[in-house]
Parts: C-alpha cells; structure tokens; sequence
C-alpha cells in the first residue's frame, strides 16, 4: 500500500472520530453498551448465546437496552412486563418488523415474522388463526399425546438420544399438523429441509454479521468484487428456504385426493376451503404461513435443546 492512500485511509478515519465526537448524541434512546464510531456497540454483542449477555445486561443497564450495531438501532427488551406493554397493549404503533437486507436476499422475510404491518401480513395471520384458534387445536391432541409418550418411550431407553429424539417428535407432529405429512425418521427430506431452514433464517438475521444491513445498497455491488461473498450466500440460502417451504406444501397439495396424506392438517383445510379456485395470491400466503408455523415449532424444538 502507497503512503498516499495510507494517508488517506488514516485521514478518513480521523475525520470520521471528529464527525462523531462532535455529532449530537442520542439523548432520548435507553442505556446500553459503549458505543464506538462508526460501528457502534457490535464488538459488545456476541456471536453465539447473546441471550445470556442480554440478561447480564437487565442487571447493568435495565428492562430496556438500547444497541448500536453498525448504525442500526437494536432495542432489546427484558421484561415480559415491558414487553407486554409496548407489543401487546400497544400493538399498533409497534407491530412493524425491522427491515433485514441479507435476511431478504436469503428469502426469509415472506413470512409474517418479519414482514412489514401491512395487508399481507394480516391475511397470513388471518389463515393461521383460522386453524390454530383455542378451539382448532384441540383436534390436535390425540397426537401431541402419542407422539409425547413415543418421546419419553425413547429418552428413556436411550437418555444419549434427547436431542434428536426432540426434533424427531416435534418434526413429526409439526410436519403431521401442517402437512398431513408423516415423519418416518429423522433424516426425512422435509424435516431436515426444515431445520436447514430455521439455521439459515438464524444466521441471517443475527445483529451485527452483515455490512449490507447497515448499507443496504451493498446488495447492488458485481458478485465478483472483494467482500461480495454474502451474495452468493444469500442466492443458495435463497433456494433452500424457498425449497423447504414450497416443497412439502406441494406434496401436500398433490397428494390430498390419493389418501396419502393424514387428515386434518392445516394446508387441507385450506385448500378443501377454496376448492380448485385458489389464485397465486392465496397460494402464495399460505405457503409462507406453512412455513411459519413450521419454523415456529423447529425453533421450539431448539429452545428444548438448549434448555436441557
């Protein structure tokens, strides 16, 4: 590298301390962790279990911690109260999602869990609580009891096999619910599409990993310039989420006049609902409220994991 462009570069980055220094500090945001130019507190947050320095960070800091990752603002709520509060009671001025570029380009945002307060995101929440009402699921029981008792069946005769044990009753229920589908083993097709899935989604939209979050016009940039790897990570997550989320649905949808899948389930009732008359619209909602429901019940079957 030239002196002159050393130069710069140092420059650059002086003037960029300066700006900041002198720049008004946000006054009316929560307390958090120590905020550095430019890249703001993403050094404080960890890669992996962030949910144990969140807690630490109840005790240092409160119920609401305020994080600068690469400019964009994070809010990290520790209280069921607080969260009860803002989200629950005041829904509607809160209930819009955050706009994750590399979570897009990896084609994780069609779901309702991350999708702007729009129409949309009504009408997939409307057809999943058509299905799932306090009334709906208790068609659902039989199941989750047999599947329960197969659970304990196996831990107790081999403990070594909890975790996948775990994700094989859950997948096998949840796969059974949504998609009439039922889970021979754990190396099924769809189940483990499905837990690939909830690894991309994870990985994508974790605070802090990806430049083009902050700059979302990094997403323009040729695939053939230095530090556009991302691009090419996004197109094949891209294909694996849509692929998990499209493939047991249409099985489902072929399937439904041979008897091969098990009644009720979820995409059934809908689709028996519209008849033949369902236009790429509707489609399209329901697929990616599958998938939802779908990545709900694998990131339960996580959380299981974890807490054992």
């Amino acid at each position: 590298m030239s002196v002159s462009s050393t130069t710069a570069i140092l420059v650059g980055a002086v003037v960029s301390v300066v700006l900041w220094n002198l720049s008004p500090r946000k006054s009316n945001v929560p307390p958090g962790p120590r905020r550095w130019p430019i890249i703001g507190s993403i050094l404080e947050v960890p890669r992996a279990y962030q949910w144990v320095t969140f807690s630490k960070w109840a005790k240092t800091y409160g119920s609401i911690v305020y994080v600068d990752a690469w400019g964009q603002p994070l809010f990290i709520i520790n209280s069921a109260k607080v969260a009860n509060d803002l989200l629950d009671k005041r829904s509607s001025i809160y209930s819009d999602r955050p706009t994750l570029t590399m979570a897009t380009l990896s084609g994780n945002t069609h779901g309702a869990s991350l999708q702007s307060y729009n129409e949309n995101w009504r009408q997939q929440r409307k057809i999943i609580a058509q299905d799932f009402s306090p009334s709906g699921v208790t068609q659902y029981y039989p199941l989750q009891e047999t599947e329960s008792r197969k659970l304990i069946h196996g831990i107790l005769g081999d403990p070594r096999t909890l975790a996948s044990q775990t994700h094989l009753r859950i997948g096998t229920m949840i796969f059974r619910i949504i998609y009439g589908h039922s889970v021979k083993d754990e190396n099924d097709p769809f189940l483990t599409a499905g837990l690939t899935r909830m690894e991309i989604f994870s990985k994508s939209t974790t605070p802090g990993v990806w430049a083009v979050n902050t700059l979302p016009i990094l997403r323009y940039i040729p695939s053939w310039l230095p530090g556009s790897g991302f691009i090419q990570i996004a197109k094949q997550w891209r294909k694996i989420a849509r692929d998990a989320a499209w493939e047991p649905y249409l099985w489902c949808k072929k399937n439904l006049a041979t008897g091969a899948v098990l009644l009720p389930n979820f995409c059934a009732h809908y689709l028996t609902e519209v008849d033949e008359a369902i236009s790429e619209e509707q489609e399209d909602r329901l697929v990616w409220a599958a998938a939802e429901v779908m990545g709900g019940g694998m990131d339960t079957a996580s959380s299981i994991r974890a807490y054992f």
